[in-house]
């Protein structure tokens, strides 16, 4: 394997990423996730002393069945806001919606501004002839 394809590799790695995450339904994906997490967080008791769990949480006092102190305290849901994974889908989600309001957004924003801002469509009527011509058809008075 030679140094060309393994940077051509990383570059497939990188791009295949980027991808995904300016998707905009992987981005609602996230806020579904970062919504469960975040409403376990409010049914288990935050930053409490670990005997507190082992009192309110052990046996057949567990959180529907599943959750006990054993469960809580290994993945840190005594303290889930500040753990790494929480902290990881809420950096993740506003990566992801940055880059899907580059890709998606700034080219609409360049077009609308060639269509909105050319000379040649001053009168309103040529807006309307043209959005015509295009499949668009003006129910309403959008513009003053």
């Amino acid at each position: 394997m030679n140094l060309f394809s393994f940077q051509k590799t990383i570059s497939n790695y990188f791009f295949f990423w980027i991808k995904i995450l300016k998707d905009l339904r992987f981005a609602i994906f996230l806020l579904f996730l970062i919504g469960l997490v975040s409403s376990l967080g409010s049914l288990i008791e935050q930053d409490q002393d670990q005997s507190f769990y082992q009192n309110k949480y052990y046996g057949s006092k567990a959180l529907y069945g599943i959750l006990d102190t054993k469960i809580i305290l290994l993945f840190q849901f005594d303290h889930l806001y500040q753990t790494w994974y929480f902290q990881f889908l809420l950096i993740l989600l506003a990566l992801s919606l940055t880059l899907c309001s580059f890709y998606n957004q700034w080219p609409l924003i360049k077009n609308s501004k060639k269509f909105f801002f050319n000379p040649k469509f001053k009168n309103l009527n040529h807006k309307k002839d043209f959005l015509k011509k295009q499949g668009f058809f003006l129910k309403k008075k959008i513009f003053c």
